[in-house]
């Protein structure tokens, strides 16, 4: 019995690890904008494809990552500015995770770039 339900856990396991993505279509409808949008966003990182998906896919939990933050931005900016005011807040949110610059908030807040 304890084999059977091991080899089912197993199926269960190799199942959930199938990353299941989002069509370009689908993204357009969740995120309220064109096809064409949704390709920009992917070819400028804003969004992330599942690896090897052809016709190309989007991970859930990018288009929800966009589509959060992109609510936010869209009632505080006028409708011509989100798009623009959404990618520099991505970009940003990206440069905070990069090792160069914590290292170096990290040097600037312990006071090694002090003034002469």
């Amino acid at each position: 019995m304890a084999e059977a339900i091991a080899e089912k856990l197993e199926v269960l396991t190799e199942t959930l690890a199938v990353s299941v993505g989002v069509t370009i279509e689908q993204a357009a409808s969740i995120l309220k904008v064109s096809q064409p949008t949704v390709r920009k966003w992917l070819r400028e990182g804003l969004l992330e494809r599942v690896p090897e998906s052809r016709p190309a896919q989007l991970t859930p939990e990018s288009v929800i990552a966009v589509r959060d933050i992109f609510g936010r931005v869209r009632a505080g900016y006028r409708e011509r500015e989100w798009e623009r005011a959404l990618a520099a807040y991505l970009h940003d949110r990206d440069l905070q995770d990069q090792p160069w610059l914590r290292e170096g908030l990290a040097a600037f807040r312990a006071g090694k770039f002090a003034k002469s």
